[in-house]
């Protein structure tokens, strides 16, 4: 039954992928938008590694160069983006089902960046979010030794979230 059920679901997700209906890459960008302009990180919150500004700027061009057809400009692009970061939080996390006087065994890092995106071509598509994600880690391992791989997972899932947001308007 379940070999069925996997036939049936790649049989649609290739029909709906040819037929242009749904792509996971490049969103839904119109034509007419040739441009996006991406300034770079400002860290306003001032947590953080020192690199963790240009960290989140090369991830948010990078992952527009990769995943879509828009050309990175320095400024005035049809799409415009004002990143900054405005959360770098660690907070200790209680374990499930625990009692108020039980320690926790985790550390969560919550980064948060503030967005504005101008589309110079619909104003009705601009936005003005705050997008976060977090990381736990055991509360035995120093956040020094872990905090470059935490970074990168959380940073990973934040500019997936602002291009899904830029392309798809959800």
């Amino acid at each position: 039954m379940q070999k069925i059920y996997f036939i049936i679901l790649s049989i649609s997700m290739m029909a709906l992928s040819s037929c242009g209906i749904y792509s996971l890459k490049s969103g839904s960008i119109p034509v007419e938008v040739k441009t996006i302009s991406i300034d770079n990180v400002y860290n306003e919150r001032g947590g953080g590694p020192a690199n963790i500004s240009q960290l989140f700027t090369e991830k948010i061009k990078g992952y527009y160069q990769q995943n879509s057809r828009l050309q990175i400009i320095k400024s005035n692009g049809d799409w415009q983006l004002e990143p900054k970061i405005v959360g770098y939080d660690l907070t200790p996390v209680a374990p499930i089902g625990g009692s108020q006087n039980q320690s926790s065994s985790f550390n969560r890092l919550t980064i948060r960046l503030q967005v504005k995106f101008t589309n110079t071509l619909d104003e009705k598509a601009n936005f003005d979010q705050s997008f976060s994600f977090f990381e736990d880690y055991a509360k035995d391992q120093s956040l020094a030794s872990i905090e470059t791989e935490l970074i990168d997972r959380i940073s990973e899932k934040i500019v997936f979230d602002i291009f899904s947001k830029t392309t798809s308007n959800w």
